[in-house]
């Protein structure tokens, strides 16, 4: 008597024919919808190529964060704007309010506003405010023929608002958060005239805040104009802001005195440094 074929075996030839039913099924089905279109993704950048070209053109390694992408994951800062972006490690030195610290493939990336670069080396900078911006773009990879001399790993271009010619609109918001966040900002600006030639816009935002840092402020006032004409061939855009911040260093780093040391106002002398193990050093530098 012959064998009968085993039920694996029965599941995997039938599994086509079921599946071709039910698209066909579906198919024929007149209650079928199509459902809308939902663009999870940004279409459009122009720091590969300073110029706007689709991301499918180009032939270069970019993300790019939108404006609504990083407002509907809470992002306060450009380092948390840019969490989640393919090869990038976005806080790689921990809450640091010195400037946005960032590594892009393990390099320390140059970064751009507007496509003009704003950070030489580390100094403290005046950290960009993030409701000012309309998309980040992060370009991985040397960028040198259009940029210069710069970061192998890539570079950051944070794109300011740009007015806009549509019908005159915008929008007033108030933030509360966490160590007594409060923020106030808006946002309006269109058309300036009816030929619409001419269009406006204005950023402005007033903060009050604390940090998890003890006695440290997170304050800010950020006021950012903005005007655009439209020719027929061309458009020129004028941008200006001002921004005035009351914060200080997060980088808390415990002293020696009082530490591995006694106080100055206590009654013993420094201990040479020999008198200190360097094993027991190393792990209370690395505790603090």
């Amino acid at each position: 008597m012959p064998a009968l074929p085993s039920r694996p075996l029965l599941y995997t030839l039938a599994l086509p024919t079921l599946l071709a039913s039910a698209i066909a099924h579906a198919q024929d089905n007149p209650a079928a919808r199509t459902l809308d279109k939902v663009t999870v993704v940004a279409e459009r950048a122009s720091t590969a190529t300073k110029t706007d070209t689709a991301l499918t053109e180009t032939p270069q390694a970019i993300s790019v964060v939108t404006q609504q992408l990083f407002t509907d994951r809470g992002a306060h800062n450009l380092q948390e704007v840019l969490r989640y972006s393919a090869g990038v490690t976005a806080d790689a030195w921990g809450l640091d309010t010195r400037n946005d610290a960032t590594s892009v493939r393990g390099l320390d990336p140059v970064q751009y506003q507007d496509g003009l670069r704003r950070s030489y080396g580390f100094s403290p900078l005046a950290r960009p405010e993030i409701y000012g911006l309309e998309r980040v773009e992060v370009l991985r990879g040397p960028s040198s023929v259009l940029y210069g001399a710069g970061a192998t790993g890539g570079i950051i271009n944070a794109m300011s608002k740009r007015p806009t010619f549509g019908a005159l609109n915008g929008e007033v918001g108030v933030q509360l958060g966490s160590f007594d966040r409060r923020q106030l900002q808006g946002d309006i600006g269109g058309a300036l005239n009816d030929a619409g030639t001419l269009a406006g816009r204005f950023v402005g935002l007033v903060r009050e805040s604390n940090l998890q840092t003890d006695v440290l402020k997170d304050d800010r006032v950020y006021l950012a104009p903005s005007i655009s004409w439209r020719g027929e061939r061309s458009t020129l855009t004028l941008l200006a802001s001002y921004q005035h911040d009351k914060t200080g260093s997060s980088q808390q780093f415990l002293p020696l005195a009082a530490t591995l040391w006694p106080r100055p106002d206590a009654a013993s002398t420094r201990p040479p440094s020999s008198a200190i193990p360097a094993s027991t050093a190393s792990t209370r530098v690395c505790t603090a």
